[in-house]
């Protein structure tokens, strides 16, 4: 069994930071490696020493406001991912405002589909800008996503391709009322 080393090894509080960021990070890898693990492209933590200086504080009137983009990470991507990721449907159609959304019912077949096609899903995003009107919004994102087949027939699938998503703002958050390309899961 491995132990880590002891107080004398680590040395300074500045390097037992370094050690325990270090240890994080490779714990977080290897959850990713197997799988367990789900993250946005850049949400890797950074070594305290590569981090940028503090930045001014905000005044009080931004920090209430929270940013568009993290918005719509919290309150569509994040879950999608999820539901893609662990293979459960409703999770994944539950940012989509069936409603509003003109051809909910193609998305939520083509999705349906998927899901029937593919087990195990990797679904990747990065949002590359981000634009608002009042309550309607428009996110486009950097999508990759890799899906092994059920059958051991078939190819797996790898797309990389930019997303934008329309989104309508309601009571629960932020909810996609239309994407392209919107055969992206209807694909071969």
């Amino acid at each position: 069994m491995h132990e880590g080393p002891d107080e004398s090894t680590v040395g300074t509080p500045l390097m037992q930071m370094r050690y325990v960021s270090r240890c994080w990070l490779v714990l977080r890898v290897a959850l990713l490696a197997a799988g367990l693990l789900a993250v946005p492209l850049d949400a890797f933590p950074q070594d305290p020493k590569d981090s940028p200086a503090p930045q001014d504080q905000p005044d009080s009137s931004d920090a209430q406001k929270p940013d568009l983009s993290d918005q719509v990470i919290h309150d569509v991507l994040e879950p999608f991912q999820e539901g893609l990721e662990s293979h459960t449907p409703r999770q994944a159609l539950s940012v989509l405002d069936p409603v509003d959304m003109p051809d909910y019912a193609q998305a939520r077949d083509q999705l349906t589909a998927f899901f029937r096609l593919y087990d195990p899903i990797r679904f990747r995003y990065k949002v590359l800008q981000a634009t608002s009107d009042k309550d309607r919004a428009s996110v486009i994102a950097e999508i990759d996503m890799a899906a092994t087949p059920v059958d051991q027939n078939q190819t797996p699938v790898q797309r990389n391709t930019q997303m934008r998503f329309q989104l309508k703002q309601g009571p629960n958050g932020w909810r996609v009322v239309g994407f392209t390309p919107s055969d992206f899961f209807g694909q071969p």
